[in-house]
């Protein structure tokens, strides 16, 4: 049998388009998820815990880079199965949901991160970043696979482009509001926009910094509830006697893959675009704050520009 399953996903049926508050609910899923990779991943959190939760920046940055390469090895083994899951398999809503509150509890958790902290306070900060990152990746798998129920192949294009564009609009709001309203200069005691910041935060034990988990978790949490309200979650219709487990889809689809060129150089390209972006996610902060001595205005500079 030739790749019944890769065929198959390429010739879907076109779906009816969905209204369009679902579109825009389902856009604001980037929307919502924007500002954990923006204020946690790579510009606010990563610098603040690698110069200052950890003993030493030397230590701070293989902890993190340790953490992040375990995320990605567990993304990466996870995602094509859940991929094959999403596929083809009833809702997708509750995966969605489940991973959602994995990730804001996630989130939550990194309020914990206080400067010097001990090794197992580290130890639990950094499993929840862990956490955060694979379920972001996760709940993307779910959402992204109900693109094609939403808008014909003609528009899928549009569709994600647009999510793309709002998400960063979301992570650039995120880090402006953070930045320049409530995280502040150690040195100064002022952020980016010059001001005090608008809560009453302890400077000392830099509450402002470990704010930055929980904002981006309630951030989340508020902005997903449209998601669930108004995007339809329509299965995929599989014939009668042709579903097959998960991990058999899977292997077929690897299978096939040589008899799909296209696919196979677009999957091994976006494999090495996806590499080095996230490095350059996971240390672009880091390496700003560590190297040059950046403070959270230069930082916060340094977001703001790179966003857009």
């Amino acid at each position: 049998m030739e790749s019944t399953t890769l065929a198959a996903r390429l010739d879907t049926p076109e779906p009816k388009p969905a209204p369009r508050r679902a579109l825009i609910s389902w856009v604001l899923f980037d929307w919502s998820a924007q500002p954990y990779y923006t204020l946690v991943l790579t510009f606010l959190f990563a610098p603040y815990f690698v110069n200052a939760v950890a003993a030493t920046p030397a230590h701070g940055q293989a902890l993190w880079g340790y953490a992040a390469a375990a995320a990605g090895v567990l993304i990466a083994l996870g995602s094509p199965f859940l991929g094959a899951l999403a596929d083809g398999r009833g809702a997708r809503k509750p995966w969605i949901g489940t991973f959602s509150v994995f990730l804001v509890a996630s989130l939550a958790v990194l309020w914990f991160a206080v400067p010097g902290a001990d090794s197992s306070t580290i130890l639990l900060v950094l499993i929840a970043f862990v956490i955060a990152t694979a379920m972001a990746e996760f709940t993307t798998v779910f959402t992204n696979a109900m693109m094609p129920t939403l808008v014909p192949p003609s528009q899928l294009g549009r569709l994600s482009g647009t999510g793309w564009a709002v998400g960063y609009a979301g992570g650039l709001l995120s880090l402006a509001v953070m930045a320049g309203l409530i995280v502040t200069d150690p040195a100064t005691g002022r952020t980016l926009f010059g001001l005090e910041p608008i809560l009453a935060l302890d400077q000392t034990a830099r509450e402002g910094d470990r704010l930055v988990g929980p904002f981006a978790a309630l951030w989340f949490a508020l902005f997903m509830i449209p998601f669930f309200l108004f995007v339809p979650d329509r299965a995929h219709v599989t014939p009668p006697g042709t579903r097959r487990p998960a991990l058999a889809e899977l292997w077929e689809t690897i299978r096939g893959l040589p008899s799909h060129r296209d696919m196979l150089l677009f999957l091994i390209a976006r494999m090495l675009y996806a590499d080095g972006l996230s490095a350059i996610f996971a240390f672009g902060g880091i390496y700003g704050a560590s190297v040059f001595g950046w403070g959270a205005m230069e930082l916060g500079i340094f977001g703001i520009v790179l966003t857009l």
